[in-house]
């Protein structure tokens, strides 16, 4: 339902990776020189892309439990979003994010990248 959310609510775009992971992310994200806000989700089995931790979201909201006000926030300021999904696919954490970063976010145009992760 949360990635469903990103997409829909968020406006923001699936992009395949590597290894079945999906990671989500602001149209023009490359050609954008404002920031750049990489999101970076908790450790398996509880943190998901757009999720802190499922225990946050079932123990009190999704409001505290997932990612939607940082990405609302980071919109509003103009910045371009990405989320990770370290967890999403059948390869190593690490990897996804290495390969992420080789092909997201080092081609970006982003004057300043700000990462966010909650117990990676």
């Amino acid at each position: 339902w949360i990635r469903e959310q990103l997409v829909a609510h968020c406006g923001l775009h699936a992009v395949p990776c590597a290894g079945g992971a999906t990671a989500y992310s602001s149209s023009g994200l490359k050609g954008s020189s404002a920031p750049l806000l990489l999101l970076v989700c908790g450790s398996a089995p509880g943190g998901d892309a757009g999720v802190w931790g499922r225990s946050l979201c079932i123990n009190d909201s999704t409001r505290s439990g997932a990612m939607f006000g940082y990405v609302r926030r980071a919109q509003r300021l103009g910045w371009g979003v990405l989320i990770a999904d370290p967890h999403g696919g059948d390869g190593c954490p690490h990897a996804h994010l290495a390969q992420l970063w080789r092909s997201t976010v080092e081609p970006a145009a982003a004057a300043r990248v700000l990462v966010v992760a909650h117990s990676y």
